[in-house]
């Protein structure tokens, strides 16, 4: 069985509130003390639409929780929101207990003919008023801690989600990142009739770069590679790590020549790049990197898209690396 969602229970609890709330207005009219208890019962129910205003708490918890499957968190938050449907509920039903000894007092009433019996219906008044602000108090308390943990919980899954989400070493989008954006921007550019460009890179000879200088040494190739990618695309542009040594670019509203642009100014800092030797302490500047750039077709998806792209970033390692090729120029 499914919980609610979020904006659905937000509109069970508006919708039970506001029936609850106008039946007993109908009802006791007639009745001030009543009518004052029922409009402040309507407001403490619009409590519950507080729900959508949660925003992710900064928390050291928060950080070691993100960490955790975001599954179970997702779990959790449902469950804690259902806590507090229920803490609602019992405030309502605790508050018509209370209507319903006001009513009952406001029919006997004008039948007693004795103070005695006047004076013994005000203390059962007084009696249930008192155990209704214990009750109310204990609901606020709890509604309020249940709604700090579900703002946690929230900001936990915010951050389980982002972390899912990026490259741990470069911080760049990762593969799931990429196949989400790269589906959106076909999409949008579709819709809208602009122009759309896939850049696929790779770094050259990686491997031996990871053999002849080690693996941390080729940690920071991956990493200044990345920085040169996010350096040089503007707004609106993706990049991602989608493999070992293998990135993209999702540029949209983009020509194909502008692309080409864009990715030989990358091409060529990355290539002057100036590198230590650690053992021997030389400098040496020969990281390159080939690219494969296409440009997006009326009829294309993301499985043709990406598969035309790596044809061309192919063709770029077959002519030598340290190039780019474009469907243009295939």
């Amino acid at each position: 069985m499914r919980f609610l969602t979020i904006p659905s229970l937000q509109l069970a609890v508006i919708v039970l509130i506001a029936v609850v709330g106008m039946a007993a207005l109908l009802l006791n009219a007639h009745s001030p003390e009543a009518l004052s208890f029922i409009f402040g019962l309507m407001v403490l129910g619009f409590v519950g639409t507080g729900l959508k205003e949660f925003r992710p708490a900064s928390r050291e918890a928060a950080g070691q929780a993100a960490l955790q499957d975001p599954e179970t968190r997702e779990a959790r938050l449902e469950r804690e929101l259902a806590t507090i449907a229920n803490l609602i509920q019992a405030h309502l039903e605790a508050s018509g207990r209370y209507s319903h000894a006001l009513a009952e007092a406001d029919r006997s009433l004008p039948a007693l003919a004795t103070p005695e019996k006047v004076r013994a219906i005000v203390g059962l008044l007084i009696e249930a008023n008192e155990r209704m602000q214990r009750e109310t108090s204990d609901l606020s308390r709890n509604l309020e801690r249940s709604r700090l943990q579900v703002a946690i919980l929230r900001s936990n899954l915010v951050a389980a989600q982002q972390i899912g989400m990026s490259d741990s070493l470069t911080s760049l989008g990762n593969r799931r990142s990429f196949d989400l954006n790269l589906g959106k921007e076909i999409a949008e550019a579709q819709v809208d009739g602009t122009q759309m460009c896939l850049v696929m890179g790779d770094i050259d000879h990686f491997k031996k770069i990871n053999d002849n200088f080690g693996h941390p040494f080729g940690d920071r190739v991956l990493k200044h590679f990345a920085e040169l990618l996010l350096k040089n695309i503007s707004d609106g542009a993706v990049a991602a790590r989608i493999g070992g040594e293998e990135f993209a670019i999702i540029l949209p509203r983009t020509r194909l020549e502008d692309a080409v642009q864009l990715t030989d100014v990358i091409r060529r800092q990355l290539e002057a790049q100036q590198w230590m030797n650690a053992q021997s302490g030389q400098l040496f500047s020969n990281i390159t990197a080939s690219f494969g750039i296409v440009r997006l077709g009326q009829k294309d998806n993301e499985e043709t898209l990406l598969r035309r792209a790596d044809t061309m970033l192919y063709e770029a390692k077959r002519s030598g690396r340290n190039c780019i090729i474009c469907e243009s120029s295939a």
